[in-house]
């Protein structure tokens, strides 16, 4: 994911690295030149390029890391800032940064600390991505709330089995629980589905045999509050 969008300037405002960038292509500011993108404070050297490498995005050579472009990343992007995926809404939260990864969490993967290499962050469509910014200290437990695995599940899931598309809510729920096997086995099943339109009584019964032990393990394995937001899905 570029930065584009999602940083400000000081003596000099704009709404988005966009904004600057065609305002800095006809002016040319000097590299010293305080500026604020999208609420973030910067210079126009900063902005522009470090080290060789476009910190927002745009350059083709190759990204190089180096302690000065981690440094601007985490300033720009502090720990706490969120995004949401508009194509499958699934949010993703910033927990820290290590060498040259951003460690993150994942709606996708819950109660995992994934790597997303710095690198394939920038070539990202921001497009895509709804950007939250860090809260302020006195809204943490609004954003635990709102980035709750559990919670986040059975939003999603909600509506896929409120829509009869329990097949994909299996799936779901197997990629919840980290169970791989159940995973491929809820995959063939509801590709089959998919295909014919309908499943056939074992299929069926073999999708229901396996999300009961599923959920039959959620309940042993999760907090209460957590499996009631998870089985409350089905």
């Amino acid at each position: 994911m570029r930065l584009i969008n999602l940083i400000p300037l000081h003596e000099i405002d704009f709404r988005n690295q966009a904004a600057f960038d065609a305002y800095n292509k006809q002016h040319k500011l000097r590299p010293d030149t305080k500026v604020n993108i999208a609420g973030k404070n910067t210079t126009a050297g900063q902005a522009s390029k470090i080290k060789g490498t476009s910190v927002f995005g745009g350059s083709k050579k190759p990204f190089s890391g180096g302690v000065d472009v981690l440094d601007t990343v985490q300033k720009l992007l502090p720990v706490g800032t969120g995004f949401t995926d508009k194509k499958t809404g699934n949010k993703i939260l910033i927990k820290g940064y290590k060498d040259n990864d951003m460690l993150v969490s994942h709606d996708k993967y819950p109660n995992k600390i994934l790597k997303w290499p710095l690198k394939q962050f920038f070539k990202l469509d921001t497009k895509r991505f709804q950007f939250h910014p860090k809260p302020k200290e006195n809204d943490t437990n609004k954003v635990t709330q709102q980035y709750n695995p559990a919670q986040a599940f059975n939003q999603k899931v909600s509506k896929m089995t409120d829509n009869n598309a329990h097949s994909a809510a299996a799936v779901e729920l197997a990629i919840y629980m980290d169970d791989k096997e159940a995973v491929s086995k809820l995959q063939q099943i509801k590709k089959y589905h998919d295909n014919r339109g309908y499943l056939q009584p074992g299929e069926a019964k073999e999708r229901g045999e396996i999300v009961n032990n599923l959920l039959q393990r959620a309940q042993k394995e999760l907090p209460k509050k957590d499996f009631d937001l998870v089985s409350g899905a089905f």
